[in-house]
């Protein structure tokens, strides 16, 4: 639902694990809209974030190509990719877990002219424009599976513990889901609006695992899975690998990479989940 009908709908915000929220400046009543749309959007996300906090979600967001004007709001090109990039930036840290942007390709089936008009790609499927490579993987969980516990964050202590996956409800343990931007491995700590990352800071066996505000210069921070193996092995400390410590989870630690063939390995293979 677009976000003014969610800020009439506190009864039924509260009976919902998330709340998927469309902000289409395009469509806005706020002046500003009509010629910088990113700040428009920054302040409707905000008063839905303050209202609903860490459950609401940007499901849409878009601006039009082409088509006839809309109360002042222009169809264009370039404004249409001006807003794109700047959204893309924005959502580095804003928009929920995971943002969206409506929509993939131009639709001829819609109403009217500009609503045709709303895709990232022609109606063909090729692309309006060349986007960056992808720098991030969001949504990423690390299942130990031989013994059912996933990595989580616990930003308020600026820890990290291995706690039990959810079921098949895994995919709604927010604190296990995790950005891997690069080396790092990050989780946003909500309360400080501020990025964690996985950090080691001790190399040897029993060395300290915890959080820390990230800095891609820190050689602390720098993490290589290794998909053959499912080791999450540390770049600086070389030799040394995330390891549970206990099969019933808890504070993981660092400690020498085990060999397949080791039974001790368990406790330190991690299947790469996604949502």
């Amino acid at each position: 639902q677009v976000d003014g009908n969610w800020a009439g709908a506190g009864a039924l915000a509260n009976e919902c694990d998330l709340i998927g929220v469309n902000i289409h400046p395009f469509f806005s009543a706020a002046s500003v809209s009509t010629w910088n749309p990113i700040e428009d959007l920054k302040v409707r996300w905000n008063a839905m974030y303050n209202a609903y906090g860490g459950r609401a979600v940007l499901t849409e967001t878009g601006w039009p190509t082409s088509g006839s004007q809309f109360y002042g709001h222009w169809p264009s090109f370039d404004t249409a990719k001006n807003y794109y990039f700047q959204v893309l930036e924005w959502a580095k840290a804003n928009g929920g877990n995971m943002p969206s942007h409506f929509m993939f390709h131009d639709n001829a089936l819609k109403p009217t002219d500009f609503e045709k008009a709303f895709g990232l790609a022609w109606s063909n499927g090729v692309w309006k424009w060349d986007a960056p490579a992808a720098t991030e993987v969001k949504g990423v969980v690390f299942v130990n599976t031989a013994n059912n516990q996933v990595l989580a964050a616990v930003p308020s202590s600026r820890t990290v513990e291995f706690h039990a996956k959810w079921g098949n409800d895994w995919v709604w343990d927010w604190s296990s889901q995790w950005t891997i931007r690069g080396p790092l491995i990050v989780t946003w700590d909500a309360a400080n609006k501020v990025d964690l990352c996985l950090d080691a800071y001790e190399g040897w066996n029993g060395g300290t695992v915890h959080l820390w505000p990230c800095d891609a210069a820190n050689g602390n921070q720098q993490w290589n899975y290794d998909g053959n193996a499912k080791l999450l092995r540390h770049a600086k400390f070389t030799g040394f690998c995330l390891d549970m410590g206990n099969a019933n989870g808890g504070i993981p630690h660092l400690w020498a990479c085990h060999d397949s063939w080791d039974p001790w390995v368990k406790l330190q293979q991690l299947e790469w989940w996604t949502k």
